[in-house]
């Protein structure tokens, strides 16, 4: 998956940098590299600390038009990676495309040799990018 880009915060004792601001649009999910992030609402009924390894904003990969629940800032320095809704859409695109050419395969695979397809199913069940594509291939092609 190929990172949108990558930012530098900055926090002092006497000054602590907003990272997204309640509200705002929302086009990008974060991943905190290294640091210490504080994520807190206006009406006061959520507050939480989000350090290394940490990610927040996932859902507006998914929904176009979404607005930030939060307000995230910086209390030390922290560097994050930033995924974009539309490098996000190439990589589902993608992911997409390779499911399509798997479930042929497994299909193949299944009527010559069931025993192998489930092998080959096992590994990929638990990839969460599967699952997604999966999902987005089952939606498009069922009525649900």
């Amino acid at each position: 998956m190929r990172v949108s880009s990558t930012r530098q915060f900055f926090a002092r004792a006497w000054f602590i940098q907003v990272i997204v601001t309640e509200k705002e649009p929302a086009f990008t999910m974060l991943l905190i590299v290294r640091g210490e992030i504080i994520i807190s609402s206006r009406d006061g009924s959520y507050k939480q600390r989000f350090t290394d390894g940490m990610h927040f904003g996932e859902a507006s990969l998914v929904f176009k038009g979404l607005r930030r629940a939060a307000t995230a800032q910086a209390v030390s320095n922290v560097q994050l990676y930033m995924l974009h809704q539309r490098d996000y859409a190439e990589v589902r695109r993608k992911m997409i495309l390779k499911i399509r050419h798997y479930l042929v395969i497994c299909i193949f695979c299944f009527l010559s040799k069931p025993a192998n397809c489930l092998l080959l199913s096992a590994s990929m069940v638990w990839d969460p990018c599967f699952l997604g594509a999966l999902a987005q291939i089952v939606i498009e092609n069922c009525d649900i």
